[in-house]
């Protein structure tokens, strides 16, 4: 006789053996194949799923349609639109409710938002003291960006404004910084001191959880819903985490740790 739980264990490892493999779907071709310094560094895909915009070491935001990456073969991939900026970029984020908005930071630490209908720049943040790793724009309040830095800084932006509303500083470099999904007063950035910092914006003066157990730099932080969030790592790890857990401020125990990837050139 089943019960309940058994029948949502089988769902759950159904859903798992769905996925036990990976397929390429496509390849994307640029055009600028001669150019050395061809290194994406960032990618993001539009609120709808028909665009998504690479951005790295060419200094230039590149849009290409999805569909026509997926559908057809080309030699050459060439994108709809494409908007070049001074510097390095190192990270971009679309915006999810405001489909022409895309926000960049560079190496020279300098965020920018741009118009993607008009292929130019609507306002530029010089207020990082160095380079800028990573933006994210929080789903829940749209007009609310953040950006994280090797000056040891968070800085919230409200896009409506053109200024920082606030600012966290740390001890160590920012490698990342993440809203979750369904609000815009809470805030996850992982740093060079090999921990991951969990603020409420509304008290940013201490962190609410600090979670503790990587080796190396925390690389990447990604919010899977509310309370639960992955981490990479320098360290050739992923761990996952639930933030429903934590008793105290300091988490050291993640739910699980991944390896199998190495930090190495091949």
């Amino acid at each position: 006789r089943q019960s309940g739980w058994i029948n949502t264990f089988l769902e759950g490892l159904c859903k798992y053996l769905s996925f036990s493999k990976l397929k390429v779907k496509a390849d994307l071709k640029q055009g600028d194949l001669l150019n050395s310094s061809n290194l994406v560094c960032s990618l993001s895909f539009d609120r709808d799923g028909e665009f998504f915009a690479t951005a790295g070491v060419n200094k230039k935001i590149k849009v290409f349609e999805y569909n026509s990456i997926l559908n057809e073969d080309r030699d050459i991939h060439y994108p709809v639109v494409e908007m070049a900026g001074r510097s390095k970029l190192s990270s971009i984020c679309w915006n999810g409710y405001i489909k022409s908005q895309i926000a960049s930071s560079n190496f020279e630490g300098v965020v920018q938002v741009w118009d993607v209908t008009r292929s130019q720049i609507f306002m530029e943040m010089k207020e990082h003291e160095r380079r800028v790793w990573s933006v994210d724009f929080s789903v829940a309040e749209p007009t609310m960006l953040a950006s994280g830095s090797d000056d040891g800084s968070v800085k919230l932006w409200n896009i409506n404004q053109g200024v920082s509303v606030g600012t966290i500083k740390t001890k160590a470099n920012v490698c990342c910084v993440q809203f979750p999904l369904d609000s815009g007063r809470f805030l996850a950035f992982g740093s060079a001191d090999h921990r991951i910092y969990y603020y409420d914006l509304r008290n940013s003066k201490m962190p609410l959880y600090t979670l503790g157990g990587h080796n190396k730099t925390v690389s990447y932080v990604k919010f899977i819903d509310s309370t639960t969030l992955v981490s990479a790592s320098t360290d050739n790890t992923l761990k996952l985490w639930d933030l429903s857990m934590c008793t105290s401020r300091v988490l050291n125990c993640p739910l699980q740790t991944f390896t199998g990837h190495l930090n190495v050139k091949v």
